[in-house]
């Protein structure tokens, strides 16, 4: 039987679960909670996870249990964004190229679990999923969607053809084998 997670029930979890998304080191996190390494790195697929997963419930309306984290990300960028603004006006270089990389790790982060806005046509046979295709196809060269975006995007509908197909080639082999009396 798996062990529960030792940073889910930490009592400082959510600045945990902040500083993992921030990309804070591993190390770094560990010394400042007084947890081990490895459980932070266990845990690390628990926020990737919860990430997604308010993404989702933000995408979809529900906006009670979605907001905690992406508000924290957006907490975070508010800050880094006053702290480089504080270090810029008092000349202090070093926390502000510190605050300009929490700020780029966190703008990162939000921009790796944001949802993809495409409106693709329906995608029910294997003719139809080479015109979303050429769809996103069209919308990475027109800037709509970034190069990865559309890989993504192009990879998920892959995925889709071969389904599609492997469905119409069980049903043609059921056919075939229904005329020639095969018995399965």
């Amino acid at each position: 039987m798996a062990r529960p997670c030792s940073i889910c029930s930490h009592p400082k979890r959510e600045e945990i679960d902040a500083a993992l998304v921030c990309g804070a080191s591993l190390r770094d996190i560990a010394r400042q909670y007084a947890t081990g390494k490895d459980a932070l790195a266990r845990h690390q697929k628990h926020v990737a996870g919860q990430l997604a997963q308010a993404e989702t419930e933000r995408a979809a309306g529900n906006q009670a249990q979605g907001r905690s984290l992406l508000e924290r990300l957006a907490g975070l960028e508010t800050e880094a964004r006053l702290i480089l603004e504080g270090a810029k006006a008092d000349g202090d270089k070093i926390t502000s190229l510190k605050a300009l990389e929490a700020l780029r790790r966190t703008m990162e982060t939000v921009a790796k679990y944001s949802p993809v806005s495409l409106q693709l046509p329906r995608v029910g046979s294997a003719q139809e999923t080479a015109k979303a295709m050429a769809h996103v196809v069209e919308a990475a060269a027109q800037g709509k969607i970034t190069p990865q975006e559309g890989q993504a995007l192009g990879g998920l509908l892959e995925l889709n053809r071969k389904a599609i197909e492997t469905s119409e080639l069980e049903q043609r082999l059921a056919r075939l084998e229904a005329v020639a009396g095969v018995q399965n």
